[in-house]
């Protein structure tokens, strides 16, 4: 499985990298939303996880981008620290397929990579 990590923030990023790893995942990081946009084109990927509000909050096009350079609709994890229903709500109808908050489970965001990888078809 292919995925790509969205976060300015490497230990964060780090941690799902580990996690993508166990389930036999490439894993790409990102720190810039354009790089996002770039490697979503390069690598087509199986699972995004935007480990950032940011780009949302700044208002940016962000999942429309995504989307339009992907061959077909990867979906979008977003964790984020954000709390109240309103937020969780304004994303998801953005086009964000799972949000998560901080503090995260691992072993439920693990279950979620693996989830999607084995709907794949890969071995986990």
């Amino acid at each position: 499985m292919r995925l790509i990590i969205f976060s300015a923030d490497r230990a964060a990023a780090h941690f799902v990298e580990a996690l993508a790893r166990h389930s036999h995942s490439r894993v790409w990081w990102c720190l810039s939303w354009h790089h996002l946009i770039e490697q979503c084109h390069t690598v087509v990927p199986d699972l995004v996880i935007i480990l950032s509000l940011s780009p949302f909050i700044e208002g940016l096009p962000f999942v429309e981008e995504l989307r339009r350079h992907t061959l077909e609709r990867v979906p979008i994890y977003v964790i984020g620290w954000q709390q109240s229903e309103r937020a969780v709500l304004s994303l998801l109808e953005s086009g964000v397929d799972q949000y998560m908050t901080f503090p995260i489970s691992l072993h439920r965001l693990y279950g979620k990579i693996r989830q999607r990888a084995e709907s794949l078809g890969v071995n986990v």
